[in-house]
C-alpha cells in the first residue's frame, strides 16, 4: 500500500484564530523532535512507537502526534508512519480512506467503513478542522456513489459545520482550559471489585483520587450469542453492509467511571472532566461534534451548584421510545444495581417511560436534578457504561408483565401511521403476515403495561425498523424476531438488541424508492414481500 500524498488545502481555508484553538493546550510536543536537514533548515521527525504500549494508548499518541504536526506535510508523516509501523492503527483511521479521497478513487468498498471514517475525520480536525471541511467535501463523490451510507456521511457534515463555529467561540471564551484529545479507557487508572463492594468502590475515599475505570464482576455471567432465525432471509447480505458486525462474548462484568470534577451539559454523551487543569472527554462516549460542544460549555460556563458525589445519567440518541430503553434506562438500572442513594444528573427531563420503569426500579425521580447548562460540578462523578448494563436491564425488562394476554402470540407491529420511512407496500406486507396467521399491531395505541404485556407473551415479532420493535425488550428469550429496514438505511441496532435480549434474528431488506440525503425520514421503501414470505415459512412451520 503506497503512503498517503499530502492533501492540498487553500491557505485562506484555515484562519489564525482556528489554528492557534486546534493547537493550543494540549499538543503534546514529546513525541516529534526537531533535526538538522542537508540544507542546515531544522526538520520534523517523529519518535519511535513504544512497542509496550496498548493499541488505545497509541491511539491516543496519534491524536497528540497529528495535533503537534504544523502543516499537512507533517500531518502526512505521522500516517506515513502507521503505513509503515502499524498496520491496525493506519486501519482503525481509515487511511486507505484518506488515500482514496485525496486520488480521487472509488474502488474501496465504504458500507462498512462509516466507524473509521469518523475517526479519520475526528483525527484530521483535531489537527486542523478546516482541513477536515475540505476533506468531507472531497469524500462525497465516494459515498453518494457507493454504499448505503450517504445518510450518515451526511449528518458528519452538519457536525462539522456546526463544530466550527462552536470552535471559534471556544477560543474566543479560553481554549486553553480544553483538551480535544481524547481519554481511551486503557489510559484510565483501573481496578476490579466484585459487585457487592461497587458502591463502596466507587464513592470511598474520594479526595485526591485518579479518574478510574471501575470492573465490577457479576456474581454470575450472562452469555450473549447471536442465533440466526432462518436461512432464506438477506442476513449475509446485510453483514456486509453494516457498521459494525455482532460479536458473541460472555459478559462477565460491569463498568463504571470514577471522574473527577465532572460536568455535563445538555447533549448527547455531554460529559468531561478534570484532568491535569484541563477538560477531557471519555473517547467511547463522544464524537466530532460533541466533543466540541461538551468541552466548550461544560469548561466555560458558571458552576451554580457544587455536589460531593452525584451519578450521571448520560444521554445517547434522540429523547424518542427505541433510545429510552436500550441506552437511558439501562444507564438508570445501573443505579440500582450499585444500590446507590447519591443524587442522579441528567441533561434531560425522563419522558413518561423512563419516570414509569424508574419507579419500577424504587428510584424516587422527584430527587433527579436536571442541568442542561453544565452549572452543576461534581466532585465524584460516577459514569456507566452502557454497553454491559444492557444485558442485565433486559433481563429485568422480560419479567415485568402482570397482565393477561391481549394478543396472539404472533404480531406484526405496523408502522402505518408513521410519516417518516414509508413502506409503501405495508398494505401488501399486512395481507401477507396475516396469511401467516399474525396480529396486526399498531403499538402507540397502547398504555406502556399493554405493550410490556403484548410483547411478553409474543412468540414471534415481525416489524419494519422504527421505535415500535424496541418493545423486544419485553418478550421472553427466545422470542423470533423479523426486521424489514430499507436497503439505504442499513444498520445493525436490533440485530444488537435481538441478541443483548437472547432473541433469535433475520432480516428482511427492501429497495428505497426515493433519492437519499441527510434527512432519513424522507425515505420511501419498499419490502421484499418474497423473502418475508420464504422467511415467515420458515418460521411458522418450525
Amino acid at each position: 500500500m503506497n503512503s498517503p500524498q499530502p492533501l492540498e488545502v487553500p491557505g485562506n481555508v484555515a484562519t489564525a484564530t482556528e489554528q492557534l484553538l486546534l493547537r493550543s493546550g494540549s499538543a503534546v510536543v514529546a513525541c516529534t523532535q526537531a533535526l538538522v536537514g542537508a540544507n542546515g533548515k531544522p526538520c520534523w521527525k517523529l519518535a519511535t512507537w513504544n512497542s509496550n504500549e496498548s493499541c488505545q494508548q497509541r491511539v491516543e499518541h496519534v491524536f497528540e502526534r497529528v495535533k503537534s504536526a504544523a502543516d499537512t506535510s507533517q500531518l502526512n508523516l505521522v500516517f506515513e508512519q502507521m503505513y509503515q509501523e502499524c498496520s491496525h492503527l493506519a486501519d482503525y483511521f481509515g487511511l486507505d480512506i484518506y488515500q482514496a479521497v485525496q486520488q480521487g478513487r472509488h474502488d474501496i468498498q465504504v458500507d462498512r467503513m462509516d466507524m473509521r471514517y469518523l475517526s479519520l475525520i475526528h483525527l484530521l480536525a483535531s489537527h486542523d478542522l478546516p482541513l477536515a471541511v475540505k476533506f468531507h467535501e472531497m469524500a462525497q463523490e465516494l459515498y453518494r456513489n457507493q454504499g448505503n451510507s450517504y445518510v450518515r456521511y451526511s449528518r458528519i457534515g452538519i457536525s462539522l459545520d456546526r463544530s466550527t463555529e462552536l470552535l471559534h467561540d471556544l477560543h474566543n471564551r479560553g481554549s486553553s482550559l480544553v483538551s480535544t484529545i481524547p481519554k481511551f479507557d486503557s489510559t484510565f487508572a483501573q481496578e476490579e471489585f466484585p459487585l457487592a463492594q461497587g458502591k463502596a468502590a466507587l464513592l470511598g475515599n474520594s479526595a485526591e483520587r485518579e479518574n478510574q475505570l471501575l470492573s465490577l464482576s457479576l456474581p454470575e455471567p450472562c452469555r450473549r450469542d447471536r442465533i440466526t432465525l432462518s436461512s432464506q432471509d438477506h442476513h449475509e447480505t446485510a453483514r456486509s453492509q453494516w457498521i459494525t458486525d455482532i460479536d458473541d462474548h460472555v459478559i462477565r462484568k460491569v463498568r463504571f467511571y470514577h471522574l473527577n470534577n465532572a460536568r455535563i451539559c445538555n447533549g448527547p454523551t455531554g460529559i468531561t472532566f478534570e484532568e491535569n487543569g484541563m477538560r477531557r472527554y471519555v473517547h467511547s462516549m463522544t464524537d466530532i461534534y460533541h466533543y466540541t460542544r461538551t468541552t466548550g460549555v461544560s469548561a466555560l460556563n458558571p458552576v451554580e451548584r457544587h455536589m460531593s458525589a452525584a451519578y450521571i445519567l448520560p444521554r445517547y440518541g434522540l429523547n424518542n421510545y427505541y433510545h429510552s430503553l436500550v441506552d437511558k434506562l439501562p444507564a438508570l438500572y445501573g443505579y440500582k444495581l450499585l444500590g446507590l442513594s447519591c443524587p442522579i444528573v441528567s441533561t434531560y427531563e425522563l419522558n413518561g417511560t423512563e419516570l414509569a420503569i424508574a419507579r419500577l426500579l424504587g428510584i424516587d425521580t422527584d430527587t433527579i436534578v436536571i442541568d442542561q447548562n453544565a452549572s452543576v460540578l461534581m466532585e465524584a462523578g460516577i459514569l456507566p457504561n452502557v454497553a454491559e448494563l444492557r444485558v442485565l436491564f433486559f433481563q429485568y425488562c422480560s419479567s415485568l408483565n402482570t397482565r393477561e394476554r391481549l394478543l396472539g402470540k404472533n404480531i406484526y407491529i405496523t408502522r402505518h401511521q408513521s410519516p417518516d420511512r414509508v413502506m409503501e407496500n405495508e398494505e401488501q406486507v399486512h395481507d401477507l403476515v396475516k396469511s401467516h396467521g399474525f396480529e396486526i399491531v399498531a403499538m402507540e395505541q397502547y398504555s406502556l403495561d399493554e405493550q410490556i404485556a403484548i410483547a411478553a407473551h409474543a412468540q414471534c415479532i415481525v416489524a419494519p425498523h422504527g421505535a415500535g420493535l424496541a418493545n423486544m425488550v419485553f418478550a421472553p428469550k427466545q422470542c423470533a424476531i423479523v426486521e424489514l429496514i430499507p436497503d439505504k438505511y442499513m444498520t445493525p441496532l436490533f440485530f444488537q438488541l435481538a441478541t443483548d435480549c437472547g432473541h433469535p434474528y433475520s432480516i428482511v431488506m427492501g429497495k428505497v424508492t426515493s433519492d437519499v440525503d441527510a434527512d432519513s425520514t424522507n425515505l420511501g421503501w419498499n419490502a421484499d414481500l418474497e423473502t418475508l414470505e420464504a422467511v415467515l415459512t420458515d418460521v411458522t412451520t418450525h
